[in-house]
């Protein structure tokens, strides 16, 4: 032979460009090559140039078609791929080649690869059996984005094992093994140990040993077990080759495509849950599988033409004979287009597959690919879109329908919120203040949510109605509209601003009235926001903020049902704003500061305890009140963050005391009631004081009195873990809220903090020491210890103490401070 072992181990192997037709595999050509290619493989630059070189004259026919495909199928998805294959040469030696492949340009039709060969032996080498210079074969495959193992075939009487010889990285690091991890996980490097299941790796074994006499590839998918335990489903690419020694060998290539696999299994999921859909409604789910160009459709009688799948959909017709002329070249080209790249989209087109006579439909549709990147699939849906379509083309009065549909509220028949925000922009336009008093009127129905709870929808439907019913027999509502649940927008004009009060009292004593009637136990009245406009000039969503801005200023106040705009509103809530959206800023810059306030023994006036307090300096040193920020972080929602902050503040001054050596005394911490609806409130309260390793005792949770008036089940949970966990709860602000005896006796307390109001009561009469008093000794009766806040006189620290009362807080001992002020004067001394 011309060509032999030592000219290849003289020459380079060289590289070629190859043209491949993805229609016609005969017409692969090799189009251009460098002189390395010329010499390996026996052509001659002029045969190259004038394209009379074929792919196919340098392959063996068994193996070309195979090659063929797999290019083909897997060079997208991949970039570029590693061959392993035969090649005859010129002179019609035989060659075991191996090489890379990588797409240079492409169209719809035709693929440009470069192929670069990389490795060479004759068919009769022996090396190529099994003797592998593995450091250089590694060095081919370690980049390579699929894991590549080659096993010996061990076979002895009743058992039959697959032992592995060789793999890439990508193949242990799929499995998220090193090679000794996995050599040990699998009990020597078996497959069999490597298979999740039994019945999957016995179908895999009488695959591949019923293939061991031929070369044909075996193709499988299998769910293998990771190094964390985890499954992945692997699709699995083999052949069987023979070595040098007659033992059978099989080379696979493994693809995770467990992502795929769990889209697939989404999918099929969906499409059981459209099975009901279909079912109940006129909607139609179909699958178009490409490769059989079948559209499967649901089993339903009313597909008498084709029964529930259309074969030959596009090849066969169908879909042309089905879809109307004027609009199947849309329809095509958009489905061809999602037949070859990733596409969601929807189409409206009118088809006769269905009914008797073209009826409009709206495809939704959406391609799907396997492992290998090809689209196989594409998914979807037909919704009847019929009606729809002929109203809006045929008919002016359904398109002032369909108007209205879009413009007013389906309940109440009243304008949407957009319709109305046009419609009064309009009417402001041409507002001249000198003829008329024009207004915004914001309307809330106080206690709405009861009647939905008790009564029902359909009579919370009927409240709806009977305010809109009486604000559209107004003569001077001029436009209006149901925002959203129970909240009213309307335009009202007046001869001044006195008429239009008049008007808004009028509404709401006439809704009551009529509910009144329906419900006599109940109480349902409507708060009422005005906004009076000054000109024509004014931007009607500011209008309506102005107006929104004053009915929430009365919201909470069930004495007042109207309340007039005032500049105040909006200079408030810009500062509520500001308070909102510096406060994490704050943290981080250390302008949140912890205070505390000592709890002293009145007898002894040693510091037992102390509260830890938040201030908030400004730049300038001063500091806000927390009057100024904690109820709006409160009713924002933020107040949780500050909590925490503080929380975590108290904790490590503990453990700054501990670590140096000092006495501990216990720090109680305020909690809003909005951590009450956090399932993590507990869990994080916990992992705090771990992490500080703070012993629970020296932490104490106070809570407000009126935070048990909300969600008192979740409150009370809260409290029993933490309690069980070693910390104490304190309940704040006893005395001017909800608590009673009997409240106290069952509730997870541990200390009550008696109010202010009634300490500063001591000095004032005998009355209200004795109530004190009384008070005090029936909480006694609770076993909670009590404490007492705002102590600011001598004589009120002597009244107590004389009642059997020891500790207490206030400024007679001394006010909150900053920590360091703190330590210096309690801990440090």
């Amino acid at each position: 032979m011309l060509c032999n072992n030592e000219i290849i181990h003289e020459i380079k192997y060289g590289s070629f460009l190859l043209s491949v037709n993805t229609q016609d595999f005969n017409e692969n050509i090799i189009i251009d090559c460098d002189d390395y290619f010329v010499k390996f493989s026996g052509y001659s630059k002029e045969e190259i140039k004038q394209q009379k070189v074929r792919f196919r004259s340098l392959l063996l026919d068994d193996e070309y078609y195979y090659i063929c495909n797999f290019v083909k199928n897997n060079i997208n998805a991949l970039g570029e791929i590693y061959l392993e294959h035969k090649m005859k040469c010129k002179s019609g030696a035989v060659l075991i080649i191996t090489n890379c492949c990588e797409i240079l340009t492409r169209d719809d039709n035709n693929i440009i690869l470069k192929v670069t060969i990389t490795q060479a032996f004759e068919a009769s080498d022996p090396r190529f059996v099994e003797s592998y210079n593995f450091l250089d074969f590694n060095a081919i495959l370690e980049n390579m984005p699929c894991g590549i193992a080659v096993y010996r075939v061990e076979e002895s009487e009743n058992v039959r094992k697959l032992h592995l010889t060789y793999a890439n990285p990508k193949f242990y690091s799929q499995l998220g093994h090193t090679k000794e991890s996995y050599i040990k996980a699998t009990d020597g490097g078996y497959v069999g140990n490597l298979i999740a299941d039994s019945e999957s790796k016995e179908k895999i074994f009488n695959k591949i040993f019923e293939n061991l006499t031929n070369t044909n590839p075996i193709t499988f998918k299998a769910k293998v077990t990771k190094a964390d335990g985890s499954e992945a489903v692997m699709s699995i690419n083999g052949r069987v080759f023979s070595g040098s020694d007659g033992i059978p060998r099989v080379q696979a290539v493994f693809f995770d495509i467990t992502k795929t696999t769990k889209a697939e299994e989404t999918i099929k999921f969906q499409n059981e849950r459209y099975k009901i859909i279909e079912e109940n409604t006129d909607e139609l789910m179909f699958d178009y599988d490409i490769k059989k160009d079948i559209l499967y459709l649901p089993k339903k009688k009313r597909f008498k033409k084709f029964g529930y799948k259309f074969n030959g959909y596009i090849n066969g017709g169908i879909c042309k004979s089905n879809i109307h002329p004027d609009d199947y070249i849309r329809f095509i080209s958009l489905w061809k287009d999602a037949m070859k790249s990733d596409t969601k989209n929807y189409v409206d087109v009118r088809t006769k597959a269905f009914d008797d006579e073209y009826c409009w439909y709206r495809v939704h549709y959406v391609s799907v690919s396997d492992s290998c990147g090809t689209i196989t699939h594409i998914y979807g849906r037909y919704a009847n879109i019929d009606n729809e379509r002929k109203l809006h083309l045929n008919s002016a009065d359904a398109e002032a329908k369909i108007e209205k549909l879009t413009m007013s509220d389906h309940i109440t028949g009243l304008l949407n919120r957009q319709a109305f925000k046009l419609q009064a922009r309009e009417i402001i336009k041409n507002y001249n203040p000198e003829n008329e008093c024009l207004s915004v009127v914001y309307s809330d129905i106080n206690n709405f949510s009861f009647v939905n709870d008790n009564y029902g929808y359909d009579a919370g439907d009927s409240m709806l109605n009977d305010f809109a019913s009486i604000i559209n027999n107004m003569d001077n509502v001029r436009k209006s509209s149901r925002i959203n649940s129970d909240l009213f927008v309307f335009m009202l004009s007046g001869k001044d601003k006195d008429d239009i009060v008049s008007s808004v009292e009028y509404i709401s004593q006439r809704f009551y009235n009529i509910q009144k009637q329906k419900y006599k136990s109940g109480n349902f009245t409507v708060a009422s926001g005005i906004y009076y406009i000054q000109n024509s000039d004014e931007d009607i969503s500011y209008i309506i903020d102005n107006a929104d801005l004053a009915r929430k200023n009365i919201k909470a106040n069930k004495e007042i049902n109207i309340c007039i705009y005032k500049d105040d509103f909006r200079i408030r809530r810009t500062r509520e704003k500001s308070i909102v959206t510096k406060l994490q800023n704050a943290i981080n810059e250390h302008q949140i500061e912890l205070f505390l306030q000592p709890k002293f023994s009145m007898n002894s006036r040693k510091v037992v305890g102390a509260e830890a307090l938040a201030r908030w300096r400004n730049n300038d040193g001063s500091y806000k009140f927390p009057g100024e920020f904690i109820d709006i972080l409160e009713k924002a929602g933020y107040i949780v963050e500050l909590d925490f902050f503080i929380y975590e503040e108290a904790l490590k001054c503990i453990k700054r005391w501990r670590d140096d050596g000092k006495k501990l005394i216990p720090i109680s911490v305020n909690f809003s009631r909005k951590n009450n609806i956090n399932p993590e409130f507990t869990r994080k309260v916990l992992e705090l004081a771990k992490k500080y390793n703070v012993n629970n005792c020296y932490i104490e949770f106070e809570i407000t009195e009126s935070a048990f008036a909300e969600n008192t089940i979740a409150m009370f949970q809260n409290m029993n873990i933490l309690r069980e966990h070693g910390f104490k709860v304190d309940i704040d602000d006893f005395g001017i809220g909800y608590s009673s005896l009997s409240f106290l006796l069952n509730s997870p307390i541990d200390t009550v903090k008696v109010d202010k109001v009634f300490v500063d009561g001591i000095e004032k009469s005998k009355y209200h020491r004795d109530f004190i008093r009384q008070m005090c000794m029936l909480i006694n009766t609770t076993n909670k210890e009590i404490i007492f806040e705002g102590v600011e006189t001598e004589n009120q620290a002597e009244f107590l103490c004389k009642c059997g009362f020891d500790f207490a807080q206030g400024w007679l001992f001394d006010k909150a401070i900053r920590v360091e002020e703190f330590e210096r004067k309690y801990i440090y001394t």
